[in-house]
């Protein structure tokens, strides 16, 4: 993914990379100014100390501007890349057929999975990168003064570069940790929030911390240990750093005795140290962040590929609807029952109501219509392709659903009919008065430009599911399948909204209802009864 990453913002990593250059030689220059500065006031060239001080001065504070610079760019590109993950998920939630899609894993892939991906991968990265360029500028210094510092730095060096390698297992699991108890408790919350209702109902709200504190504690818990693995891998990191600059001020003092550096470096070699040690220290904690980080970028890599290769499979399987939809010897075999389709035809342009018992297939039917359902035994075709070799985004092309419960989302009746595609709008007024909902959108204070609240609907039940409806309708599919989507009109309402879709041009309508209502039946040309099913 850091290859990806980089080459999502190239000449935004480009100009990084500069910033982070820019501001730890400025850094590193001023240390070595301070050392011979330092050296010419033990000599008492007090001008030229003041001179060298000056440039010290400016050299720190344009350290400071760029690496502030360079936090920020780097900020921007990863919030960036961000961006664009999400949509590339939402992309891919999308293709994938709803009823396959985990509401609750989605949800924490989103935030919390996100979040923990920028700050332990990739801001890890950044910091590595500007970490290399402190302890590369930080070693070419000590260069100019003595080979024996380089060798004694890099000694130290590479002791604080094996050490991450002993917590990448605890640190991967801490962050695995997290994401799966948070991916449990937003489960816990989308359960029992749900039901919440019902809970007060029957005076039983109070139960909720009860039932969320396991999980809660599961989650604060698993924080709490990455916090205690990350504290102990750094405290580690301080305390070698602190020994190595001890070591580096001794090594730089018994060389000045030698006179093999100049006196001024053994008070300066701390500062050098510091940019070192500060560079090894973030190299080392990021190292083992990064790594705690790597399993959420796999899954999201795993994630993407499957959008890519979703979008090609899509893009190959059109359906056609010109002869017919046929069954024949339809069955679905579920662990304690089978149920079983008696042959049918449907025919383009036909209206069929398909009826029968509690039991007897009629919610089996419309998943095996609507791709929902794909292990079936005998045959259901769609021009004389079996409908399991379509995926379901496919069938949804050529097939409306209209649910018995349907969704309605926090924005515009427009917005909710037309789903923000904007090419429907024109067809909005029409699609409203096959519904009977003309006067009812008007009646409202914007019109169709009111929204729409779902925990307070300024509709009713019955309008409601109208809206469902026009949702359908909207798009001139060639099949409609209504699901008992009528259930929450009035008789009245529900044959008029029939009688409406029974009468549109080149529609084939297919409804499945328990309704019992022979005028409501007999306005179809075509009635298939699903017989009782055997036990």
């Amino acid at each position: 993914m850091i290859g990806k990453f980089v080459r999502h913002q190239p000449y935004r990593f480009f100009f990084i990379v500069v910033e982070s250059i820019v501001a730890m030689s400025a850094s590193t220059a001023s240390s070595v100014l301070f050392a011979y500065a330092f050296n010419d006031l033990i000599k008492g060239q007090f001008n030229r100390f003041i001179l060298l001080a000056g440039v010290f001065f400016s050299l720190d504070i344009c350290s400071y501007i760029f690496e502030y610079l360079f936090s920020v760019s780097s900020q921007i590109m990863i919030q960036k890349y961000n961006h664009d993950l999400r949509e590339k998920y939402l992309q891919e939630i999308a293709l994938r057929p709803a009823f396959e899609t985990n509401v609750d894993r989605s949800i924490n892939a989103l935030t919390n999975d996100l979040l923990l991906l920028s700050q332990n991968y990739l801001y890890g990265f950044v910091k590595m990168v500007n970490a290399f360029f402190r302890i590369a500028f930080a070693v070419i210094a000590l260069l100019t003064f003595h080979w024996i510092l380089v060798v004694v730095a890099g000694v130290l060096a590479t002791l604080m570069l094996v050490l991450p390698m002993l917590f990448k297992k605890p640190l991967a699991s801490t962050t695995e940790n997290i994401s799966t108890n948070n991916k449990k408790f937003i489960a816990l919350l989308n359960d029992w929030l749900a039901g919440l209702f019902e809970l007060q109902l029957n005076q039983s709200a109070h139960i909720l911390w009860r039932i969320m504190t396991p999980q809660a504690q599961a989650l604060e818990t698993a924080y709490v240990r990455q916090t205690q693995v990350e504290q102990a891998v750094g405290g580690v990191s301080n305390a070698l750093g602190s020994f190595s600059q001890v070591v580096l001020i001794i090594t730089a003092s018994y060389l000045s005795t030698l006179d093999l550096v100049p006196v001024g470096l053994v008070v300066s070699v701390g500062d050098f140290v510091f940019k070192m040690f500060t560079g090894l220290v973030t190299l080392n904690n990021n190292i083992t962040t990064h790594i705690s980080g790597k399993q959420i970028s796999e899954e999201f890599q795993r994630v993407l590929q499957f959008s890519s290769m979703q979008a090609t499979d899509h893009a190959l399987t059109p359906v056609h609807f010109e002869t017919a939809i046929t069954a024949h010897q339809l069955c679905v075999q579920y662990p304690k029952q089978r149920v079983t389709i008696p042959d049918f035809t449907i025919l383009p342009g036909e209206n069929v109501v398909i009826t029968g018992p509690s039991g007897a297939g009629k919610s089996t039917l419309v998943n095996l219509l609507i791709g929902k359902l794909t292990d079936y035994q005998g045959s259901l075709t769609i021009d004389g392709v079996e409908a399991k070799s379509y995926s379901a985004a496919a069938l949804a092309r050529l097939i409306g659903f209209i649910p018995q419960k349907t969704h309605i989302f926090d924005t515009t009746v427009k917005n909710n009919v037309t789903l923000f595609d904007d090419q429907l709008a024109q067809s909005l007024g029409s699609t409203l008065q096959a519904v009977n909902l003309t006067g009812v959108v008007q009646r409202l204070e914007k019109g169709a430009a009111t929204i729409l609240d779902p925990q307070q609907p300024n509709l009713s039940g019955g309008e409601l599911q109208r809206i469902a409806l026009a949702r359908a309708l909207i798009r001139q599919k060639a099949v409609v399948v209504m699901d008992e989507g009528t259930s929450a009109l009035d008789p009245q309402n529900t044959r008029e909204i029939i009688a409406r879709l029974i009468d549109q041009a080149g529609l084939t309508f297919i409804m499945i209802t328990h309704s019992s209502d022979d005028q409501l039946i007999s306005a179809f040309e075509k009635h298939i009864t699903l017989p009782a099913q055997a036990n």
